[in-house]
């Protein structure tokens, strides 16, 4: 893959990669819809993952963050949007095992105390 290749093809990622952090898989089914070769895509998503560009260990790391620390939303429905964006599993649950047990704790608490406060008796 030439340099006008690679650049064109960032050019045509700007706006995707800028909404959020994308996925290979999600940058893989973007680009080919955009016409680009599966032998193009692979150069570059492999060019990508090299340089930081596009990658999945930090899409997972991020959303479990996010998800866990500031969305207080449970392990399995983040693996399930996790699964949905392509992700392997078996790299989704080795960082969910890195998850503290006690923050998971604490907002199945929270979650359960707010259930009860809006339930009406």
């Amino acid at each position: 893959m030439d340099l006008m290749e690679y650049s064109g093809i960032l050019e045509v990622l700007k706006k995707f990669i800028k909404a959020r952090d994308r996925t290979s898989a999600e940058v893989r089914s973007f680009l080919i819809s955009k016409g680009y070769t599966h032998e193009i895509v692979s150069e570059f998503l492999e060019n990508a993952s090299d340089s930081g560009l596009v990658s999945d260990r930090r899409v997972i790391e991020n959303s479990l963050e996010l998800g866990v620390n500031v969305k207080k939303k449970g392990l399995n429905k983040i693996q399930e949007e996790l699964l949905q964006r392509g992700l392997p599993e078996d790299k989704i649950t080795e960082k969910m095992g890195e998850v503290s047990g006690d923050v998971v704790r604490s907002n199945c608490k929270d979650l359960f105390q707010k259930k009860i406060r809006n339930k009406k008796l």
